[in-house]
């Protein structure tokens, strides 16, 4: 496989774990918000401090679907392009 080839799964590689970063990131605070919103008496809890959590914990899930949505878009665009170009597959490369 020549060098070219390398460095693009390289690159792609790389581009995926940052979004995995990233996704991880939302994920944690989304964990942390609910955390902090299960561990409150919601009767008492002022209203609008809830709406705040709820709507912060919304955009979060949001953001991260949205995420994986455009990297799983481009992971079938790449998967296909390797596909119709028959390029070796990530099990030759064990061997």
């Amino acid at each position: 496989m020549d060098q070219s080839r390398l460095s693009d799964y390289l690159a792609l590689i790389k581009q995926h774990i940052n979004t995995q970063e990233i996704l991880l990131e939302y994920h944690s605070k989304v964990e942390a918000m609910v955390e902090i919103i299960l561990s409150k008496d919601l009767i008492n809890y002022p209203k609008d401090q809830l709406h705040n959590y709820l709507w912060v914990v919304s955009d979060l899930v949001i953001k991260a679907k949205e995420l994986n949505e455009g990297l799983l878009g481009t992971l079938l665009n790449i998967t296909s392009s390797i596909i119709k170009s028959e390029a070796p597959s990530f099990e030759c490369w064990a061997e």
